[in-house]
Formats: C-alpha cells, sequence, structure tokens
C-alpha cells in the first residue's frame, strides 16, 4: 500500500482533469449556496484553490488524445468521460494512477 506521506511533494501531481472537477464543484457551491452559506462556500473556494496550487499540474495535452482514442474504443461508454481523460492522462505521461473512493 502507498501511503503518500512518504512521497515527496514534488512526486505528486494532479491531472488537469481533476483540477477542473474539483474547481467545478467548488464553484458551483459557491453560485448556489443558500444565502447563510454563501461567506463560507466562497472562502471554501479559495481555500480549496491554495491547496491545488500546492500540486504540480498535469496537463492534458495532445499526446493524451491518442490514448483517449484507445480507451474509448476498448471500453465504450462503460466509463465516465473524466475518467477517461484521466487513465489517458496517466497512461500517456507514464505516471501511477492513485485513486481514492469510499
Amino acid at each position: 500500500m502507498l501511503h503518500l506521506q512518504f512521497v515527496e511533494p514534488d512526486e505528486i501531481a494532479l491531472p488537469s482533469v481533476v483540477v477542473a472537477e474539483i474547481l467545478k464543484g467548488r464553484s458551483k457551491f459557491a453560485l448556489k449556496a443558500e444565502p447563510n452559506q454563501l461567506p463560507s462556500a466562497h472562502k471554501l473556494l479559495f481555500q480549496t484553490q491554495k491547496v491545488l496550487n500546492k500540486f504540480k499540474v498535469e496537463i492534458f495535452v495532445e499526446q493524451c488524445l491518442s490514448v483517449m482514442e484507445k480507451l474509448k474504443r476498448k471500453h465504450k461508454s462503460k466509463k465516465r468521460h473524466a475518467d477517461m481523460l484521466i487513465a489517458a492522462t496517466a497512461i500517456s505521461g507514464n505516471h501511477i494512477l492513485v485513486s481514492y473512493s469510499q
């Protein structure tokens, strides 16, 4: 089992699509929060942005496109589009992908 506390921070990168998903969720909450939640929603948005800025980001580039097409053909529509983007980024850059689910 990989423990991230034993990995140097400069060895950890986030796929740009993950950053986009996180910011999309935080932005949506900041825009649609109930009035009593607005201050904390906006504070959380900018706290999240500060945390994300600590990480290196692997941007989805042209090289990822061919990998993406192969993944789409292999898996048809069984996977979410964002998951395919993440996988293509990891595969094309020869990165180790670490995921978490509850």
